[in-house]
């Protein structure tokens, strides 16, 4: 007699799956991924990625615009035109 297993209909004399097997189909997937993602992370790692982690971090902690160091004139400024001297 035909037994229904999730979508799909089998004989019961062909139904083998068992919870160890689904395990064994888990672990062999989760290692699998693993894996990929050893080969990724190693490939980022010889590509210099992960060089310099410091400096991005704080980078935002200093000014480098300082209005001394800004070559930009009058001319070039449209917000400062609004205002008047004195």
């Amino acid at each position: 007699m035909p037994r229904l297993n999730g979508f799909i209909i089998t004989s019961s004399s062909t139904l083998t799956d068992t919870p160890m097997d689904i395990l064994i189909g888990l672990i062999s997937v989760s290692l699998g991924m693993a894996g990929m993602f050893l080969v990724v992370f190693l490939w980022n790692l010889k590509n210099g990625q992960y060089d310099d982690t410091v400096t991005p971090a704080i980078r935002i902690l200093f000014d480098t615009n300082s209005p001394a160091d800004d070559p930009k004139t009058d001319e070039e400024c449209p917000a400062d035109e609004d205002q008047t001297p004195g």
